[in-house]
């Protein structure tokens, strides 16, 4: 402990809440440490919290081996053999635009817009913008080009639009109250898309099956043919696909395509519910035993509670009636713990 530096021991009463020690003096805080004996008190709360971080590695680890064991049961496998063609992509090599989005104009400005709506084609609107007065934000020929943004209202993304291709405006859909989303008439002409446009302001993007983020973060390949429509949302960091048989599902990052391909297979399933009943004492942290949920099933979290000696929680689970049972193995494992009393309907 003597060993110890003047930051290294105010390192320690901070880490164990204490106060009125920044100014003491080395000799001052040792003494204290003597004192109180904080030294051993801060190596037990480290050993306490190195051992809870092991045992929440062990937890997720235990949770990922028992999800792969439910699709093992279950066969998850890919439909499509890699090496199988695809069909040709719509948008030519030469159509493809490397592009970073910038506002030539955000403001106010309701009566320019009006003006603008009575014009009908992309070249009296370009023409019409580039005559009209801005102050400093007036816009330039050579700023006028594909991806660029002109936003006519302060209120979130209202009156937004986007410069596509041949000059024309696009205005991007807005989910909730003015959410910006950037429209796929855009991101189709690049494959980097979240890289094209500052995704701090964001709310949500439509990405191309091969864009650069979706590799990334989805696992395995996904073909054009299966016109899927891919939107990530920015805010909940989730991937929203719509289906060609009508049906959209969210899914996390890091998921594998055979996941997605399984939820899509079933998607038209007899569906069945599990309910559980889970209670626990109070030195369980409920969350950290929950499943993970595979693609092709939804968890709705019901009533809950708790108190000092513990609390309890009500889940309902939704899907393929098939995969019943291999559903309530999984739930099980992960329940089947001291601490833990759980009834399975």
């Amino acid at each position: 402990m003597d060993k110890l530096k003047v930051s290294e021991m105010k390192n320690i009463f901070k880490f164990l809440g204490l106060r009125n020690y920044t100014s003491l003096k080395k000799n001052e805080l040792l003494q204290r440490m003597r004192d109180e004996g904080l030294y051993d008190a801060y190596l037990n709360r480290k050993k306490e919290e190195n051992q809870e971080k092991e045992k929440a590695v062990n937890l997720q680890n235990e949770k990922e081996r028992n999800l792969q064991e439910f699709k093992e049961t279950v066969g998850v496998t890919n439909s499509m053999n890699d090496e199988e063609s695809d069909d040709e992509d719509s948008v030519c090599e030469d159509e493809f635009e490397d592009f970073k989005n910038e506002y030539l104009v955000y403001g106010d400005y309701p009566e320019i817009e009006d003006e603008l709506n009575t014009k009908t084609t992309a070249q009296e609107k370009k023409e019409y913008l580039l005559s009209e007065d801005f102050g400093d934000e007036d816009i330039n020929d050579y700023e006028y080009k594909f991806g660029n943004s002109l936003q006519f209202s302060q209120n979130r993304a209202h009156s937004h639009y986007i410069i596509g291709k041949n000059d024309e405006l696009i205005i991007p859909d807005m989910f909730g109250d003015g959410d910006l989303v950037i429209p796929y008439e855009i991101t189709k002409f690049n494959k980097n898309a979240t890289r094209a446009f500052d995704m701090e302001m964001v709310d949500s993007i439509y990405l191309r099956y091969d864009d650069a983020f979706v590799k990334k973060y989805i696992q395995g390949r996904i073909y054009k043919k299966w016109n899927w429509k891919i939107l990530y949302n920015n805010m909940e960091n989730i991937f929203q696909i719509e289906f060609p048989n009508g049906r959209t599902q969210e899914f996390k990052k890091n998921i594998h395509v055979k996941d997605i391909l399984s939820f899509l297979h079933k998607s038209d399933s007899k569906t069945s519910k599990i309910n559980i009943n889970v209670e626990y004492n109070n030195k369980i942290k409920i969350f950290d035993y929950l499943p993970l949920v595979p693609s092709t099933w939804t968890s709705n979290h019901g009533s809950s509670g708790g108190g000092a000696d513990g609390g309890f929680m009500n889940i309902t689970y939704t899907g393929p009636e098939d995969e019943k049972e291999p559903m309530e193995d999984l739930i099980k494992k992960s329940f089947d713990k001291e601490g833990i009393t759980y009834s399975i309907s």
